[in-house]
């Protein structure tokens, strides 16, 4: 696997955009909200675009997984941004999806065919 440097630039720096509005979206712990976003956003659409795997089915693997995890923690940042909670479930939750995404990312990574 390598990094295509100015993808995974852009990558951050449209997640870094997506956090911010997501942020300014919250009504409630907003800064928890955009940190939270920023990383697991940075991290799934960083790979997604900016990460190269030498085997195409690999990469191709790749990118569907981190698109998935990426519209999936997207859709549950915005769902929290709207409704007034505690922010620890929050930060579990999407930690242990972050986490579990690395997971499968590392596997991914070691496959030769």
């Amino acid at each position: 696997m390598t990094i295509k440097p100015t993808n995974f630039i852009i990558a951050i720096a449209v997640s870094g955009l997506i956090s911010y509005g997501i942020s300014q979206m919250a009504s409630v712990f907003s800064e928890i909200v955009g940190i939270g976003t920023f990383f697991y956003s940075s991290g799934t659409l960083g790979i997604a675009l900016g990460v190269k795997h030498d085997n195409p089915r690999a990469q191709i693997n790749l990118s569907a997984l981190s698109g998935m995890f990426f519209l999936g923690g997207l859709v549950f940042s915005v769902a929290f941004s709207y409704l007034k909670f505690n922010p620890v479930p929050y930060v579990i939750i999407m930690a242990v999806g972050f986490l579990f995404y690395l997971l499968l990312v590392n596997y991914l990574g070691k496959t030769t065919q």
